[in-house]
């Protein structure tokens, strides 16, 4: 392994690696008082550990507006330079190297400095990433059982107000594959541990979503009248780390395999 002196020219800050994790990123992500919790910030914490520097976690909230989505976000707050890596990046955005979008708005994050304007929209520039190290799966959840439904496809939901979590793959996937009075019937609401609370307050009935995002409500919620379907999307979200193309820190993600 490569020691930090090898390394140093890789890190924003010298000696430290530092990761944007979502605050409240349920199963993956979430800040305490002392450190954070989930799988995200875990893996962080291993990979500085391999790297022989220390962790620093930017925590940032998503924004809540229809121009932002993850994938935007992760590539503001790399370009930034906000941090050196990024978990918990989908890997059904293949076409980042292909990405058409110039500029981003950049999310909300703690320290960041007060001179910043409240929207700060950012040059963009390439990513790598890292082998995915985790594969989230995708179902359907129902407000309660009476809205509960036996379907063998996303369409099967017709009749039902369907939320949509917007820039997503589940929130892409419902549009795409739902029946035209299914979408133009739908809810479209933003992504994050919100989205299914907003089920329970009844904005919507059914919604497709990952399984780790249900897992995490319920444990939030043991009142929950959310119940998850047997129902399984074929296609799921494969999970992995990116960063500014240029900062090659990707061959060092290899001892954590």
């Amino acid at each position: 392994m490569d020691g930090p002196d090898e390394t140093s020219d890789l890190f924003t800050t010298p000696g430290t690696l530092v990761a944007c994790l979502a605050k409240n990123g349920g199963v993956m992500s979430g800040r305490r008082a002392k450190g954070g919790t989930g799988l995200d910030y875990e893996l962080s914490r291993a990979l500085a550990e391999a790297l022989g520097v220390a962790l620093d976690v930017r925590w940032f909230e998503s924004e809540q507006d229809e121009e932002s989505t993850p994938v935007k976000e992760a590539y503001a707050l790399l370009a930034y330079k906000v941090c050196d890596i990024f978990p918990g990046f989908a890997l059904y955005e293949m076409f980042f190297d292909d990405f058409d979008v110039a500029r981003a708005a950049l999310p909300r994050w703690d320290m960041r400095p007060q001179s910043l304007e409240q929207r700060v929209h950012v040059d963009l520039r390439p990513i790598s990433v890292t082998h995915p190290y985790a594969r989230m799966e995708m179902g359907v959840v129902y407000r309660n059982s009476e809205f509960e439904r036996k379907i063998q496809k996303i369409s099967d939901m017709e009749g039902l107000k369907i939320g949509v979590e917007q820039g997503t793959l589940a929130g892409v996937l419902t549009l795409r594959q739902g029946t035209e009075k299914m979408v133009s019937d739908s809810v479209t609401r933003n992504p994050g541990p919100k989205f299914l609370w907003q089920m329970e307050q009844g904005e919507f009935d059914a919604a497709l979503t990952t399984t780790g995002a249900y897992d995490f409500h319920k444990k939030q919620n043991v009142m929950s009248t959310l119940i998850l379907g047997a129902y399984r999307h074929p296609l799921g979200i494969n999970l992995s780390i990116a960063m500014l193309e240029k900062k090659g820190l990707a061959r060092y993600y290899q001892p954590l395999d």
